[in-house]
């Protein structure tokens, strides 16, 4: 019955009957798992001959996830909201990996799909969007790997620098870990007479999301391979628009965005420090009592 009331891409395929009496599904959470999707050259940019230009540079990319894991100061990684009044931005990531997903490729062979997977017990608001905002900037060769160890250092840097966090569409919520006393039953697995018909239509469903996914993709990659059959001849058509592929910021979305002249991380304007902003809303809601620390 709740099958049927969700969206086409949400379904239940377990589920708690007889959860402990203090569950709580955000604060039970021992730990999460994220994946984060994105293409190797994405961005769309061209050269002055019609070449499309500007791929990831995935083993760099690969050297700055892999000094997330550990146990780290991460206010240079989220967004900071006073209404929380934290003050203790430790967290601990389990495992940081990028790998390649499948075989999905795009017109010329070269799209591959990659996915950031990003374990850890919590996690800050907006940490993970953040983290691969600056895993972008590397992967681009705006900033170097050590760039991750460096916003990790609060005393040289304790204020977050002015940076645009990446894309929400391509993040996912992956898995969550509780103790074993939550214990989970397939939704199919049931004395019940119709599980195995239950079973068999919830198979046939997701197969069936899956195969109009794969064929709007594989249409949709026709499409644009018929578009830049026919712009390669052009003159220069990012240069028509003012726009030279050394200005396009990938944001894990597919067009991205345009900068003028790129400032380093390091060099831009710093945001307000944790207690500033902290007494600020405190100020600014008179009355309201210190909330208790939150993980988001």
């Amino acid at each position: 019955m709740l099958n049927n009331l969700l969206p086409d891409d949400i379904k239940a395929y377990e589920v708690c009957l007889h959860p402990p009496a203090d569950f709580d599904a955000r604060f039970s959470c021992r730990s999460r798992h994220y994946k984060y999707f994105f293409v190797a050259n994405s961005s769309q940019t061209y050269s002055p001959d019609g070449v499309r230009a500007r791929t990831l540079d995935v083993a760099a990319m690969q050297d700055a996830a892999a000094r997330l894991v550990g146990t780290h100061d991460f206010r240079n990684y989220c967004k900071l909201d006073g209404s929380k009044q934290l003050v203790n931005f430790e967290r601990t990531i389990l495992d940081a990996a990028i790998t390649p997903v499948n075989d999905v490729a795009g017109v010329d062979g070269a799209d591959t799909v990659y996915v950031f997977d990003l374990k850890g017990y919590g996690f800050l608001w907006h940490q993970v969007r953040c983290t691969m905002a600056i895993l972008l900037l590397v992967g681009q060769g705006y900033e170097r790997p050590d760039l991750v160890d460096a916003l990790f250092d609060i005393t040289a840097n304790p204020c977050k620098p002015v940076y645009t966090m990446a894309s929400e569409i391509p993040l996912v919520l992956w898995d969550c870990q509780f103790d074993d006393d939550v214990v989970w039953k397939s939704v199919y697995d049931s004395d019940a007479p119709t599980a195995s018909l239950t079973a068999s239509a919830l198979k046939e469903h997701i197969y069936n999301v899956w195969y109009d996914g794969r064929i709007r993709t594989e249409m949709q990659h026709a499409l644009r391979s018929v578009f830049e059959t026919a712009i390669a001849g052009a003159d220069d058509p990012a240069g028509k628009r003012g726009r030279t592929a050394a200005g396009r910021i990938m944001d894990g979305s597919g067009l991205g965005r345009w900068t003028a002249n790129y400032v380093p991380v390091l060099d831009r304007k710093r945001m307000d420090p944790v207690d500033v902003v902290n007494a600020r809303w405190l100020q600014s809601h008179p009355g309201r009592a210190r909330p208790p620390p939150e993980d988001e």
